[in-house]
């Protein structure tokens, strides 16, 4: 007899389905807080409290994570390997030590 939770097929359909679902709404909520982001200018950036710094450092991540979300969708290619983690761990906070 196993010990603990035993997966069945219906289990691992549901989890893939779950992740993918949820992959295609991150990459998608990438895109429309890039469109928020780039229609706004420095200056309104600065009115909600960003520094100069920070406005660098969120426009350089969104434009990894939209490169990122462009190749998921199959709107660019992916010519070299790339690290998209450069930027973006900079401001993911707790979600990976």
């Amino acid at each position: 007899m196993s010990v603990g939770l035993q997966v069945t097929k219906g289990d691992a359909d549901a989890h893939a389905g779950s992740i993918a679902q949820a992959l295609d709404k991150a990459m998608t909520d990438v895109l429309d807080f890039n469109d928020w982001l780039t229609s706004h200018t420095d200056t309104d950036l600065e009115a909600l409290g960003y520094t100069p710094e920070d406005i660098a450092l969120l426009r350089s991540a969104y434009v990894d994570a939209k490169l990122l979300a462009d190749i998921f969708y199959g709107r660019e290619p992916l010519a070299a390997p790339k690290d998209f983690t450069a930027f973006l761990k900079r401001i993911w906070g707790f979600g990976s030590l």
